[in-house]
């Protein structure tokens, strides 16, 4: 039985010492000390007997660990080495005269259990259960406390980047399927294993992010579990039921004092690809889907299997005949859809049939989510308002591969005969001669292979002999030539191998003893090995000969003495030159070739990755393993090379258990490939940003921006080699088969030294790759401009623009890449303008199919790009930095700088601002309300389509703007452009490439739905008003446009102020007109008072203007002071005069309370929704818990 993975607090009592001095003191375990599991001492027990520390059984061997001693039923609470196989009963423990404390194997082998740099001078297990080692000064040099394994005991912490590991089962502590993570933000979370580690796979957690990075896990002697961090306890979030004192019970007594999750179907992961989990509490079942089976029965966890290929739905022409739709209620996983579509129910299963890259479909809340397989995380649960459907064979069809007879006419039959009865009569006769003579000639070849053979078999040296032959070994024989398989060099997937010696120890071998393989006779197995025997490539490790006695089989390979690939790669102190890993690659490379194309029969290597490659002493690269696939028992090549650490490098169709071809050798070349261009592997938890855990995701991402240097860091190598082997190794992990290998991809667009460009003749732009962006002239005014822009939009999209405020160039200007490296704009009257200002010299530059203009130097280096200069845009892969802005252009057609801008601020908000002001929250109309990280928070839009304000250091997501659901099946079509526009909201937008080279905009997301909601967008004396969904300005009442061509410069009278000089007696002179549920901003320099009834007209008139009613408390006209009338209006006056005394009227008060609940207040009343905290966030700040910033200023509406 699997063991719950979730943190369980087990409360176990027995009897106490009488005194505390006597339960603290310890047994002394001297130097020179041992145990055995066959002997009378197999363990040290603490004072108190309540601990142990030894020998117990586990599996059908030993493990070192500690446990409860006093229980019927051994209680695991550490384990040494946990991942190491179980040892027999020969096995020691010792704690040597040296100080070591050391495992001593059965073959004499010393494995040591305490890393430590000092000697010990004694141990001693003592009774809070923690094992230590002391020095001569008696002070602690080791202990088991600070390696923690699944378990932490009362007196014992766990600090920042630490860990639990949940065991495989209760009887099997070896590490598990999930983890707890105290990470640096101070948050204590749990995940499966071998998840990214993302919040998206996280299952549960302690909620005490920001916390700081000294935050530590601490269970108290007393029985407290608390999280401890920057002097204070934190009880907060989900720690708040965990603060629980034990009580007291039985001394055999065991309580489950709290946990994590009441349901274990709660954990992700608990059931393992396209399998879910039902039940309740602790008795969660795992289950397969409809049309899966799983891939092993007895441990259900590992999940399951398609039964059946979908081969047979992109053969058919009507795919929905063949299948059927089978629903599932109250279902529910966490992968996203590759397609949302709002449809009925009825519907939404059936769209599935047609569908060859649906798996499953999920539908709740009217929308038909779409998914591709595998499933992760499933769950089925009575709060799941949703159903699922899955798409299975039908009872009622059979899958075959199959041609209609053809009928032919008799008549046909019988006019051919005769010329039939002819012709075969011929052929008979010349296959005949053929025969005989290809008989004498096999006969001569024979007699003269014998000859040869015995002469060699009388040569006296055996080397020779072996290096021509397959000798047939007996099992005695390797076992001599390996010491008894004393020294074994690595473990896969077809078993253990180990290093021997043959020829009188003249020549080093490596012999493999194959495990789980088909239960065939001699004479099969022996026919598979002559084949792979008669395989003889430089580039393949070479096959000696062979072992088969019953069920014993072992084979016998050359010995490879520099290792593998892996751990040249990985695990090497200086990453191999860079010209060495090129010439591996072309080792490796040509080896799958001979496997594929030039070996008498292909075969397909099922398992290509860095530890199945291997180097000889001149560092050649040879492949192992192969030909070995088709030994496994059935289904277990699938199920063992899909679990076993391998699952980076299986193609798609592998995971889908469809049919496999050569290009499930090139997917996993490719992946290997770009590990050796890196140096990295192909999965890496421990990276800087989160883009860079999958390789091939970053890699994708650096080709694509041109940044390939990023790849090799600051390494010395050919770029035209780098980018080639980029290229392939992309080409080889595509996803669509017909595509690995096939093509070349695009050639990036390299501009050399000398060339230029002209308005108006060709060339006039620099294309990208893809000619999807183009860089040089456009059309401006009654001039030119130089930017960036979209082609194949009908009206031209400029996402960037040079030299931006400077007038329009006329048609004799020119852009000019001179040859001392220096892009520059050369006007008609020859004077240069930089357009791209380095202190170094380019060597070349590339339009890049992100949008990005970038200048190399002679090392292929970027030292310049348009991304970290933008203008009013980012586009995919591009960042906002802390204290980065854009500014609006000034009209659509006008790009030089408008009237307002974007700005990342460094207190981490992102803020739009009308210019010319002083960018204070007054004069802000949009924002986020990330407050409070310093330059931490960047805003960044990825390449599918998320728009997000990100925190560097963390990499945590802190405000997610807008996520493309629809960008998973179309992303290689897609571009996003969030831009802020010309009238000062910032939008974004897809723009998605369709066949006839169009695009397709689409506006995705919006900051303001409503533009007149935009300080400033009119000018001075003006008013904005929609008509059409379209903002307009419009001028008050007595004043006129300054431009009527530019209503946005605002307006001025049309009166002289002379009139009004005069004094109340020329008041005749003027009339008053009213206009209805009109307002600004501005502030008024006098107010009338005492005019209660006219106030009150006033106050309704407003309320009407915005849909509401008058509300009794927060308008009140009996005060003395008009400023009171409007509670949210005089509190915040008060506020910001810090006198909030005023408010409580006497009232005894906590003064820090009243603050924080009247900043609570006033962020909850900001007219802008995207400032108003969420109701999560209010309890938080009111309880204390988070800290509560300083309020911008409501806005008018709701004061």
């Amino acid at each position: 039985m699997t063991s719950i993975p979730v943190l369980l607090l087990l409360l176990v009592f027995s009897l106490f010492i009488s005194s505390s001095a006597q339960g603290n003191q310890s047994n002394v375990i001297n130097l020179g000390s041992s145990l055995s599991p066959n002997e009378n001492r197999t363990s040290w027990p603490s004072p108190s007997g309540l601990f142990a520390f030894g020998f117990y059984p586990q599996s059908d061997g030993f493990a070192i660990g500690i446990w409860l001693a006093n229980q019927t039923e051994k209680t695991i609470i550490w384990t040494a080495n946990r991942d190491d196989p179980p040892v027999s009963s020969n096995a020691s423990l010792h704690l040597t005269i040296e100080g070591k404390l050391l495992l001593r194997t059965e073959k004499g082998r010393d494995k040591s259990i305490s890393d430590v740099p000092n000697p010990a001078a004694s141990a001693a297990m003592l009774d809070s259960g923690n094992f230590v080692l002391y020095h001569n000064d008696s002070y602690v040099i080791w202990n088991s406390f600070d390696f923690p394994t699944d378990t932490i005991l009362g007196g014992q912490n766990l600090s920042t980047t630490h860990s639990l590991v949940s065991s495989v089962s209760t009887s099997d502590q070896s590490s598990g399927r999930f983890y707890l993570y105290m990470q640096t933000d101070g948050n204590f979370v749990a995940y499966p294993v071998n998840s990214s580690g993302e919040s998206d796979d996280s299952y549960w957690s302690s909620g005490t992010a920001n916390s700081g990075y000294s935050v530590k896990l601490i269970l108290s002697h007393i029985g407290v579990l608390f999280i401890s961090g920057g002097g204070s306890d934190l009880s907060m979030g989900s720690l708040d039921c965990i603060l629980h004192h034990f009580g007291s019970s039985n001394s055999s007594g065991v309580l489950m004092e709290w946990s994590a999750l009441r349901n274990q179907c709660e954990v992700k992961g608990f059931c393992g690809f396209n399998s879910y989990c039902s039940g309740i509490g602790n008795k969660a079942d795992c289950n397969c889907y409809p049309g899966f089976e799983f891939i092993n029965a007895n441990n259900k966890f590992l999940g399951c299997y398609k039964n059946l290929s979908d081969d047979a739905c992109r053969r058919s022409k009507d795919p929905s005949i063949l299948y059927s739709i089978v629903p599932l209620e109250n279902m529910w996983w966490t992968d996203y859809p590759y397609l949302v579509v709002p449809m009925e129910k009825e519907d939404c299963g059936k769209s599935c049939l047609k569908d060859c890259n649906c798996g499953a479909v999920l539908y709740k809340d009217h929308e038909c989510n779409k998914y591709k397989l595998p499933l992760r995380y499933g769950r089925v649960s009575d709060t799941m308002a949703s159903t699922a459907f899955f798409k299975v064979i039908r009872e009622d069809i059979t899958i075959q591969d199959h041609n209609p007879p053809v009928l032919l006419d008799p008549k046909v039959l019988t006019k051919s005969k005769s010329s039939l009865i002819l012709i075969l009569s011929i052929s008979l006769g010349s296959i005949s001669c053929l025969c005989f003579v290809f008989a004498i000639y096999s006969f001569f070849r024979y007699r003269h292979q014998v000859y040869r053979y015995k002469r060699l078999l009388g040569n006296a040296n055996l080397g020779l002999t072996e290096e021509v032959t397959l000798r047939s070994f007996s099992y005695s024989e390797l076992e001599n030539a390996t010491d008894d398989f004393k020294e074994e060099l690595g473990r896969g997937s077809f078993g253990a191998v180990y290093k021997g010696s043959i020829s009188g120890g003249n020549k080093t071998i490596a012999v493999k003893r194959l495990e789980k393989v088909v239960e065939e006779g001699q004479r099969e197995f022996r026919a598979e090995m002559t084949a792979i025997a008669r395989t003889h490539h430089k580039n393949l490790v070479r096959l000696l000969g062979f072992c088969i006695e019953g069920s014993r089989k072992l084979l016998v390979y050359e010995f490879m003495s520099n290792g593998s690939l892996a751990d040249l790669l990985f695990k090497a102190e200086m990453r191999p030159v860079w010209k060495e890993r090129v010439r591996i690659a072309l080792d490796v490379a040509r080896g799958i070739l001979y496997l594929h194309e030039e070996c008498e029969v292909r075969i397909i290597h099922c398992n290509i990755k860095p530890r199945n490659i291997l180097l000889d002493d001149t560092w050649t690269a040879k492949i192992s393993d192969f030909g070995l696939a088709k030994l496994l028992v059935q289904n277990q090549s699938r199920i063992t090379m899909g679990i076993e650490a391998t699952t980076g490098y299986l193609a798609p169709e592998w995971q889908k258990n469809a049919l496999i071809s050569v290009k499930l050798d090139t997917y996993s070349f490719g992946i290997v490939l770009l590990e050796i261009v890196c140096c990295r592997s192909s999965i890496e938890v421990n990276v800087p940003m989160a883009d860079e855990i999958i390789l091939s995701n970053w890699v994708y991402n650096c080709f694509v921006a041109g940044e390939l240097d990023k790849l090799v860091e600051d390494e010395n190598v050919e770029f035209m080699t780098l980018e080639r082997m980029v290229k392939v190794g992309l080409w080889c992990i595509q996803e669509d088969q017909a595509l690995r290998g096939r093509a070349q991809p695009k050639q990036s667009s390299r501009i050399a030294l000398g060339s230029y460009l002209s308005p108006i003749i060709q060339p006039t732009s620099w294309l990208s790759p893809s000619q999807r962006f183009a860089f040089g002239f456009y059309q401006q005014g009654s001039g030119f401009a130089i930017g960036i822009w979209l082609v194949g939009v009908d009206n031209r999209t400029v996402v960037w623009t040079a030299i931006r405020d400077d007038p329009p160039f006329t048609s004799n200007a020119t852009i000019v890449f001179t040859q001392d490296g220096k892009l520059v704009l050369r006007t008609e009257q020859g004077r240069k303008k930089l357009i791209a200002n380095t202190t170094d010299s380019a060597s070349h530059a590339s339009m890049l199919d992100s949008g990005n203009f970038v200048l190399y130097d002679k090392d292929s280096k970027i030292i310049w790009k348009s991304f970290e200069y933008p203008t009013d845009t980012i586009l995919g892969g591009q960042t906002l930095f802390a204290g980065g802005q854009l500014f609006s252009s000034l009209t659509e057609n006008d790009h030089s700088t408008g009237r307002f801008h974007l700005k990342m601020q460094p207190d981490g908000n992102l803020v739009l601002y009308p210019i010319n002001t002083g960018d204070t929250p007054g004069d802000s109309y949009w924002s986020t309300g990330t407050f409070g990280d310093g330059f931490k928070f960047h805003l960044f839009l990825n390449n599918t389509g998320s728009l997000l304000i990100i925190n560097s250091t963390t990499l945590e997501i802190v405000q997610e703007l807008h996520l493309d659901s629809s960008s998973a099946s179309n992303q290689s079509a897609t571009i996003y452009r969030a831009t802020l526009d010309f009238d000062g909201v910032f939008r974004f937008y897809s723009y998605v490439y369709d066949e006839s080279s169009k695009f397709k905009v689409s506006k995705l997301w919006s900051a303001l739905e409503n533009p007149c909601n935009v300080k400033s967008l009119c000018g001075f004396n003006s008013f904005c008003t929609l008509n059409d969904n379209q903002p307009y300005c419009l001028c008050l009442p007595g004043t006129d446009f300054v431009d009527p061509n530019q209503t946005f410069h605002g307006c001025e009278r049309n009166f002289s102020e002379a009139g009004c000089r005069g004094g109340t007696d020329n008041a005749a002179f003027y009339n008053i007109t009213p206009m209805e549920n009109l307002m600004w901003g501005d502030r008024p320099y006098v107010k009338r008072t005492n005019v209660k009834g006219r106030m009150q007209q006033v106050l309704f008139g407003r309320l009407r203007l915005w849909g509401g009613t008058l509300p009794e408390r927060n308008i009140d006209l009996d005060v003395s002071n008009e400023d009171e009338i409007i509670l949210s209006t005089w509190i915040y006056k008060c506020f910001v005069a810090r006198e909030l005394g005023k408010i409580l009227r006497g009232e005894e008060a906590d003064k820090t309370t009243v603050e924080n609940m009247v900043k609570v207040a006033l962020w909850c009343i900001q007219d802008e929704p995207a400032l108003r905290p969420s109701m999560k966030s209010v309890v938080l700040m009111l309880e204390g818990i988070t800290e509560v910033f300083i309020p911008p200023c409501p806005a008018t509406t709701s004061m």
